[in-house]
């Protein structure tokens, strides 16, 4: 069986990709194979998300140990002079503030030392640094749709790409994007694993209160500036159904998102919550989730909120939203970004529990495809998994 390396960036931080390596990484492991997760960053002495026993744990930076003080050192010179940026690592890497010469360094070190059967990036600057310094197969993932970086980014990217072994999109339509740029046999679809139990979906269905969910980073391309704004609009019915909304994340547009709230008075209604790892445990009393994205490139929230028999609203953002969703079947889909159309799907699916049923029905078909063996049978038709 072949054995893999999964490059993450922070296996101790709540995040979309660091849930959907982790899975992947587990899947992997119970299906024989030989696994290491080699993360970064170590913050923490728990992993944000459970990992199997045998799959083997390394770090790169471990800020955990109060005694590892030199990248710190080298960060805050960096702060101050450009002696010490990074070379290789792209300026709209997010975070960027997080790396240094040092750590970029360290970084390559640890990529040259792959001795797995694969390597697997899964970072835009992590999956350039693996084209270039990597000793074993390369398999760079992409956890963002190649339409949502700059020309500039493309280009780079594009360009490392030359010189990986494959490339893994989320969706059809960004594997469509890549192949038209490179090598067909090259571009691998790897959709994002959600384990889902039907028996146990249909018993916390009991469960349900009258909570409007949403979670994700407080960033711009997330909306929830737009979320906002279409609970404004049916602002009275929602207090007439007795119905609260509760966003989940954490990041820069926290204040801005915080003080539209306090403007439209909706400090009754709405409430930020700090991000959490435990999705399930907010999802499962919820009866409706809203995907108000901009952009997403896979949308794993909108499968969690399925396995949680929650009835999805959404705008028909690229590209995991309109990949996902069928109007009328598995969600109620919003023109994007019409927040009125989005508010008034939002009191479709409260005041109809029949529909709101049928969407979940079919939410629970959509899900199937997501499984881990599904996706595991799925990755083993195009790459050598033995």
């Amino acid at each position: 069986m072949k054995s893999f390396t999964f490059l993450l960036h922070n296996l101790y931080h709540i995040g979309g990709t660091t849930r959907a390596v982790t899975t992947l990484a587990n899947t992997l492991s119970e299906h024989g194979h030989d696994v290491t997760i080699l993360t970064v960053f170590k913050l923490g002495t728990t992993p944000a998300y459970p990992v199997n026993e045998t799959i083997n744990i390394q770090s790169i930076i471990d800020y955990s140990d109060k005694r590892n003080f030199v990248p710190l050192v080298y960060n805050r010179i960096r702060k101050y002079t450009p002696l010490c940026k990074p070379r290789i690592i792209m300026a709209e890497e997010p975070g960027i503030q997080q790396f240094s010469s040092y750590i970029e360094h360290k970084l390559i070190q640890a990529i040259q030392q792959v001795n797995t059967d694969y390597l697997v990036s899964t970072r835009a600057s992590y999956n350039v640094l693996a084209s270039e310094y990597a000793n074993v197969e390369t398999i760079a993932m992409e956890h963002m749709h190649f339409n949502a970086y700059s020309e500039s980014v493309k280009q780079q990217l594009l360009k490392a790409y030359a010189h990986v072994d494959y490339v893994t999109t989320l969706t059809p339509q960004d594997q469509t994007h890549y192949k038209q740029y490179l090598p067909e046999d090259k571009v691998l679809l790897l959709p994002n694993i959600i384990p889902f139990d039907a028996h146990q979906a249909t018993q916390r269905k009991q469960h349900k209160t009258n909570r409007i969910t949403a979670l994700g980073r407080f960033e711009y391309e997330k909306g929830f500036d737009l979320l906002i704004a279409a609970v404004s609009h049916i602002q009275h019915k929602l207090r007439d159904q007795q119905y609260t909304v509760h966003i989940y994340g954490s990041g820069s547009e926290k204040s801005n998102l915080q003080q539209q709230i306090t403007n439209q008075q909706l400090s009754d209604m709405i409430t930020l919550h700090d991000a959490i790892n435990d999705t399930e445990s907010v999802l499962n009393p919820s009866r409706i989730t809203v995907i108000p994205s901009r952009s997403e490139g896979f949308g794993m929230v909108i499968l969690e909120a399925m396995a949680a028999n929650n009835a999805v609203v959404s705008f028909d953002a690229p590209i995991g939203p309109a990949t996902l969703l069928t109007h009328g079947q598995n969600a109620l889909v919003a023109s994007c970004f019409d927040t009125e159309s989005l508010a008034n799907h939002i009191i479709t699916a409260i005041e109809d529990a029949s529909l709101r049923e049928q969407l979940i029905a079919h939410g629970h078909e959509t899900l199937k495809q997501y499984q881990p063996d599904a996706v595991y049978n799925k990755l083993a038709t195009q790459l050598p998994l033995t």
